[in-house]
């Protein structure tokens, strides 16, 4: 019997924006854009406010990654910009 396989994605590129920037920001979308092509997604995020405290830093990129291993990408890669 052939049953139904879950449907996994490839690779995903969690990209952080640096200190006092955000995910919308025109250098972000430009990563973005200069990333898409190798991957099959590119999440960016923003920090919670305010980003002084280093474990909340660590926790929200960590989350941001758990996410995407749950939406199905096999392999996923941090990137941090200006961080």
């Amino acid at each position: 019997t052939d049953q139904p396989r879950e449907a996994t994605v490839g690779t995903a590129v969690v990209l952080a924006h640096g200190a006092g920037g955000s995910s919308s920001h025109a250098s972000m979308r430009a990563w973005r854009e200069r990333l898409a092509p190798w991957c099959d997604a590119v999440l960016a995020f923003d920090f919670p406010r305010p980003s002084t405290d280093f474990a909340r830093l660590v926790e929200a990129y960590a989350a941001e990654a758990a996410a995407a291993v749950a939406a199905g990408h096999r392999r996923v890669v941090l990137v941090g910009a200006g961080l």
